[in-house]
């Protein structure tokens, strides 16, 4: 029999004018991963702050191992470390008498290190705090829980900030946490991540569970289908929005490659489409197809009326269609770089003269994108010192600063606030005067408001306008 370590029953909590949780309820039991999922703005973060006894409910109960108190950790979205301390001295602070190590030195490095090689995390534990990425700091808060196993672990969307090679390690040390007995409650928007670790789902939607998914219901589609599920509930008026032109920026005609059959597809100019689907929806293979990432087996695309050959990513480019996925690598240099340095990148021909760059036309165009896309940061900033909401907002930038016809963007908001939502859809709004922009969506979210259409791809696709 299953151990329970919490039950949640009937938790509201109001905040200022706003009901921000409105009816709560859920258990977790030892050795389980629970992922609760919701868009920015639904009270997860509240939640995780009301679980470790950071901010007390108006009503309802939080109850831990039949008790009110227990070894409760929580890990928040803001990274929590000390600057001026090393990675080793921030991992022990408050823990010492566990690693039995408090003479040498040279051992509480040693013995820290073992646990970033053991996950394959780059990390050095000498390394002070303000030498540390955003990413890396909240790695460093996570390693914090080996030490000393909690009972329970709250945690705010840690997965969503860290780069793609570390992932597989942080699920280790997740998983290896829980079979020792933890329960961990993960409080995310990104239901991809979140499949990978979890043994349940819990869908957040205004201030309540909407629904609970057990493992064996873990596919895609049937994720998608409780989204579309949420649409009637999405607001439709985020920004202003620009009218559509009557000339049609991108025409796809019986598209067929793979799992694709005879997709037909138009954009206007002005336009900007969101569309939502599942792994197996096709809608991937038809962002890959249409940048040159997949190769077509039938069908026509045309761009501003003409045919166009799209054999590669490089013609699809030069055709006018760019896209920026979630993996940042497909548009951007390395991390290392600076700002204006990946912004060059795409418009080296309209920057350089005789081939030398001209540095003025260059500090100038990434001084006008970073204000456009509220990048607070110098253009001389490297990637390495942003956090990811900022890196998204660059990697965007990069494919707008070439003035394209056609901008696709593979789940690429994930990471942003509210904040950085609502920027990137003021951006997007005088982008789509001059192309027209599609928007693949992992999730329904607030941000499908700045949408004019919708396409839901699934076993039939539909429209929503």
């Amino acid at each position: 029999m299953k151990k329970e370590i919490l039950r949640v029953s009937h938790l509201r909590l109001k905040y200022k004018y706003d009901q921000v949780l409105s009816d709560v309820s859920f258990s977790a039991f030892a050795g389980e991963i629970v992922s609760v999922i919701g868009n920015n703005g639904v009270g997860k973060t509240i939640l995780g702050e009301i679980l470790s006894q950071r901010v007390k409910e108006d009503s309802g109960s939080v109850v831990f191992r039949g008790e009110d108190q227990g070894r409760i950790h929580y890990i928040p979205e803001e990274e929590q470390i000390l600057k001026n301390m090393s990675v080793a001295e921030n991992v022990l602070i408050g823990q010492e008498s566990t690693m039995n190590c408090y003479f040498k030195r040279s051992a509480i490095y040693n013995q820290v290190q073992q646990y970033f090689d053991k996950y394959h995390l780059n990390i050095s534990s000498k390394l002070k705090g303000t030498e540390l990425t955003s990413a890396q700091k909240r790695i460093v808060m996570l390693v914090r829980q080996l030490i000393q196993i909690p009972e329970l672990l709250v945690i705010d969307g840690i997965l969503d900030f860290i780069s793609y090679e570390d992932i597989p390690g942080i699920i280790k040390i997740l998983n290896d946490i829980a079979v020792q007995g933890t329960a961990i409650i993960y409080l995310t928007y990104n239901y991809r991540l979140a499949m990978r670790i979890s043994d349940r789902l819990l869908f957040l939607q205004k201030g309540i569970i909407v629904y609970e998914m057990e493992h064996s219901e873990f596919v895609e589609e049937k994720i998608s289908q409780v989204s579309l599920n949420f649409m009637k509930e999405i607001e439709w008026k985020s920004c202003k929005k620009v009218e559509c032109m009557d000339e049609e920026v991108l025409r796809v005609k019986d598209l067929s490659t793979g799992m694709l059959k005879k997709v037909s597809f138009a954009l206007r100019r002005g336009e900007l489409v969101g569309m939502i689907g599942g792994r197996n929806s096709g809608i991937i293979e038809f962002a890959e197809c249409l940048s040159g990432y997949r190769k077509i087996t039938h069908g026509e695309i045309c761009v501003d009326g003409k045919l166009v050959a799209i054999r590669n990513p490089k013609t699809a480019i030069r055709n006018g269609i760019r896209i920026c996925g979630d993996n940042h690598q497909d548009v951007l240099l390395k991390l290392s770089e600076s700002i204006k340095m990946n912004l060059s990148l795409s418009i080296l021909n309209r920057i350089s003269r005789n081939g030398f760059i001209r540095r003025k036309f260059e500090d100038i165009i990434a001084k006008e994108y970073c204000e456009k896309f509220d990048i607070n940061y110098d253009i001389s900033a490297r990637l390495t010192e942003m956090n990811y909401a900022s890196v998204s907002k660059v990697a965007i930038a990069s494919c707008m600063v070439s003035n394209p016809k056609v901008l696709i963007l593979n789940d690429s908001l994930r990471g942003l606030d509210e904040a950085g939502l609502q920027a990137l859809s003021e951006v997007l709004n005088e982008v789509k005067k001059e192309c027209g922009i599609i928007l693949i969506f992992s999730k329904v979210e607030k941000a499908l408001g700045i949408c004019d259409r919708i396409v839901f791809w699934g076993t039939k696709r539909r429209e929503f306008t």
